[in-house]
């Protein structure tokens, strides 16, 4: 199964549900098909939606081994190859555990001659390293037809890319997945058994998935909100402190949990009062609409009160002036008796 390209955009905002904001979204089916003719690529998917401090979008997709970066959907432009001197410069301050958020400006100066452009390709680089696809499909290609659910729902049936030797360097190591560890992952797959989603803990935006028996299969990283929390939240001397009690590692996700509780909470609390501002107008809509209807009812009651009155004023009317009439007659009467 063959997606087309409008598919491809909507994919990876189902599997996050995450949200492209309507501007930058408008015109990506367009330029990505241009970019696609013009870099005669056989296939594109998107694979990141980044949000930074500044509201502006990091948009980038992937043919193969490229990757392509948008900030506004309309123009995109290859994603910089680091090397591994470029890798140490951003190390320090613009690492992968910087707490520092992108800023969405992609030609500020970072350090030397890198830019944001190439903190962001460090992520992304990053982030390929450790995508799991199915065994072979990789390999195979056009000729990979997808997975039956039994296979699909264990880990083994998953590979990573080839790795990239770093024995000297634990950050390199960390950063080309060297030691290929799954233990980072968990595997879930949908009650309608049809879409297999991994997660990596230590990045909850990240996921790889596959629709089962079928050839759609990739990874995406998106996130669900304008947030500094771009970065491993500082896992760093967790995973490169082999001394580092299991219980210390236990606290920092737990500590990692923590937040993104207290973000679904906030979330949960905006729900909430807007769910309450909306029962308190519909509340006062209904009493409005009360005080309407026993007006209307008040009128009613008078208009017909007013009728009755009318009425017996003229029934009353009409007697005395058929009493005043028989008097008259009888009178002449006896006149002409008389």
């Amino acid at each position: 199964m063959d997606l087309d390209m409008q598919s491809l955009i909507e994919l990876p905002q189902q599997i996050r549900t995450s949200t492209i904001s309507t501007r930058v979204r408008a015109p990506m089916c367009h330029s990505l098909s241009v970019l696609q003719r013009h870099y005669k690529l056989n296939q594109l998917k998107i694979v990141l939606i980044l949000k930074t401090i500044s509201h502006a979008e990091y948009i980038v997709a992937q043919s193969e081994k490229q990757f392509f970066v948008t900030t506004n959907g309309s123009f995109w432009s290859p994603l910089p190859v680091l090397s591994v001197a470029d890798l140490e410069l951003l190390k320090t301050d613009f690492g992968l555990f910087s707490t520092q958020p992108f800023s969405g400006d992609s030609g500020v100066v970072l350090v030397k001659h890198l830019t944001e452009l190439h903190r962001l390709s460090q992520l992304v680089y990053f982030l390929s390293y450790r995508a799991l696809s199915p065994k072979n499909a990789l390999a195979q290609q056009q000729r990979f037809q997808g997975m039956d659910v039994c296979k699909a729902e264990s880990l083994e049936n998953y590979e990573f890319p080839p790795t990239v030797e770093h024995a000297s360097d634990p950050y390199l190591d960390f950063y080309y997945n060297s030691k290929q560890d799954k233990n980072e992952l968990e595997l879930v797959l949908d009650p309608f058994k049809q879409l297999v989603t991994i997660k990596f803990k230590l990045l909850p935006q990240f996921v790889s998935y596959m629709y089962v028996k079928t050839r759609v299969y990739g990874w995406v990283y998106a996130d669900q909100h304008f947030s500094p929390l771009n970065g491993l939240f500082q896992t760093d001397f967790v995973l490169f402190n082999g001394h580092t009690e299991n219980k210390f590692w236990t606290q920092k996700l737990k500590e990692i949990d923590a937040e993104m509780q207290g973000e679904d909470a906030a979330d949960q609390l905006i729900l909430t009062q807007r769910r309450n501002k909306k029962e308190a107008l519909e509340n006062k809509k209904a009493q409005l609409r009360k005080q309407i209807k026993e007006y209307k009812d008040m009128v009613a009651q008078k208009e017909k009160e007013e009728r009755e009155r009318l009425e017996r004023e003229e029934k009353e009317k009409e007697e005395r002036e058929r009493a005043e009439q028989e008097k008259a007659e009888k009178g002449g009467d006896e006149e002409k008796v008389e």
